[in-house]
């Protein structure tokens, strides 16, 4: 697979997964606790969890690891693909954190996700994936480190 691929698919992963986010970031935060056992809210969530998040996180991942291996002659000389690194691997474990919170919610009837750590981890997803973008728009064509 070429590197051109690779990063289509990291794209399309990426996309994915933040639609999953934010579809969740609508749903969960917003829903009554009465609200859980309706059927629609279900499988909207499992849905968005099982079918955009969880893959598209995957995707992502797996695609954009193969992608700096493929270049990592280059790719680890340049600064701001540290900083992308970074923000990336955090995005990848607070969406993970998202992501338990919402199994949780699914399969465990007693137990509620507490809202205000699920709002926090959706805005740090969230700003972490703005800084990843930044450090990839904010480069410095031709400069290596």
């Amino acid at each position: 697979m070429g590197f051109t691929t690779l990063k289509a698919l990291h794209l399309l992963g990426v996309f994915a997964w933040m639609a999953g986010l934010v579809g969740l970031g609508l749903v969960l935060p917003t829903s009554r606790p009465e609200d859980r056992e309706h059927p629609l809210l279900r499988v909207v969530v499992q849905r968005l969890l099982y079918g955009c998040l969880l893959p598209g996180l995957a995707v992502a991942v797996t695609a954009g690891v193969a992608s700096f291996l493929l270049r990592i002659d280059v790719l680890s000389r340049l600064l701001w693909m540290h900083g992308k690194l970074g923000a990336a691997l955090l995005a990848a474990a607070a969406s993970l954190m998202v992501g338990w919170w919402t199994i949780v919610w699914l399969h465990i009837p007693e137990q509620t996700p507490p809202r205000g750590r699920l709002r926090a981890a959706l805005w740090l997803v969230f700003l972490l994936a703005l800084a990843s973008l930044f450090f990839v728009l904010y480069r410095q064509p031709g400069r290596v480190g």
